[in-house]
C-alpha cells in the first residue's frame, strides 16, 4: 500500500486553481484514510478536485477534497464535494506554551473591562488564534471582546496581535486573530508545524507495532 510521509508536499487542483499542501503526519492510503495538512483556508470553498500525492511508491493522482475534522484541515478521498463551509477553527492547532500578556481594548469606558490586564500562557496555538490559561481573577470577557496581546516566542521575539474572544471560561479563554502581521502569523504556523514534527517523531508507527 502507498504511504504518505509526514512533511511531504501535495498539490490539490480544482479546475484552473491549485493549492500546495503539506502532510502533517504519516498516512497509509488504505481504508477510510485522511491526511491532516497545512493549506490556505480559501481552498476549502473550491470543492473537489485532483490531488497529486507523493508516496513511498511514487507520485499518484486521486480524486480528493479538503474538509475540517475536529478543528483540523484534512485532505479526504472522493467523491468530490461541490462546496465545503469555511470554519473558524480551520487552522491546524498544536500544544505550544508561550508566555502571554495583554490588555482588554473594548473602547468603551463604561464597560468596566477596558484596560484590564491579562497574564498567562498559551495552551494551543494556530495561525488563526490561541487558547490560553489566564489568571482566575480576570473578569468574564464577552464573546467578541477585543484583546491586545503579546506572545513571547522561544527565541525571545515578541508577536503582537489583536484577538477577538471566542470563549471565556474560568482560567481559560480562546480567541481568534483579527489583526496580526502576516510574517508573525507565519512564525506561529512554523512553531505549530515544528511541534507536530516533534510529536510524530516520538510516536511509534502503527505498521511497526508487533514487529519482532
Amino acid at each position: 500500500m502507498a504511504v504518505v510521509a509526514a512533511g511531504s508536499g501535495l498539490v490539490l487542483r480544482v479546475g484552473e486553481k491549485r493549492v500546495a499542501l503539506r502532510a502533517l503526519r504519516e498516512v497509509e492510503l488504505e481504508g477510510d484514510w485522511y491526511i491532516p495538512v497545512l493549506a490556505g483556508a480559501p481552498a476549502l470553498t473550491w470543492g473537489g478536485g485532483t490531488a497529486e500525492v507523493a508516496t513511498d511508491t511514487g507520485q499518484i493522482s486521486l480524486d480528493a477534497h479538503l474538509s475540517v475534522t475536529d478543528g483540523m484541515l484534512v485532505l479526504r478521498p472522493g467523491p468530490s464535494t461541490r462546496q465545503v463551509a469555511v470554519q473558524r477553527r480551520q487552522d491546524v492547532r498544536a500544544p505550544v506554551a508561550l508566555p502571554l500578556r495583554g490588555v482588554v481594548v473594548t473602547g468603551q469606558a463604561r464597560s468596566g473591562l477596558d484596560h484590564i490586564a491579562l497574564d498567562g500562557t498559551t495552551v494551543t496555538v494556530s495561525g488563526g488564534g490561541i487558547e490560553a490559561e489566564i489568571d482566575l481573577a480576570t473578569p468574564r470577557l464577552p464573546v467578541g471582546t477585543a484583546v491586545f496581546v503579546e506572545l513571547r516566542l522561544p527565541d525571545d521575539a515578541v508577536v503582537p496581535a489583536v484577538l477577538a474572544v471566542v470563549e471565556h471560561r474560568p482560567r481559560r479563554f480562546r480567541g481568534r486573530f483579527v489583526d496580526i502581521a502576516a510574517a508573525d502569523r507565519e512564525r506561529l504556523v512554523r512553531l505549530v508545524f515544528e511541534q507536530e514534527r516533534r510529536t510524530l517523531a516520538h510516536r511509534p508507527r502503527c505498521r511497526d507495532l508487533g514487529a519482532p
